[in-house]
């Protein structure tokens, strides 16, 4: 019997060449470039005794609009987000 029929191997290299097709085919696709269109970024700063409703609201806006936070500085509450132009 060979090894590469053994019922065992299968699975496993059905797998193997599943994640490699995939690979291959997002390899070759056309990705998109972010170099090209760049970023822009927002600093939003909150006080500590902001209601964090009212916060998770805003935070909520922002990500419709396409922002991505991307740092909390704690100490001083400041929120850095950028998004693709």
């Amino acid at each position: 019997m060979n090894v590469f029929y053994s019922k065992k191997y299968v699975f496993p290299l059905s797998i193997i060449s599943l994640i490699f097709f995939v690979s291959i085919i997002t390899l070759f696709s056309n990705p998109v470039s972010y170099a090209k269109s760049g970023f822009e970024y927002k600093i939003l700063e909150k006080e500590q005794r902001s209601k964090l409703e009212i916060f998770e609201s805003e935070l909520n806006n922002l990500g419709q609009q396409g922002w991505e936070l991307v740092s909390v500085d704690m100490e001083d509450r400041w929120y850095y987000f950028k998004r693709i132009k």
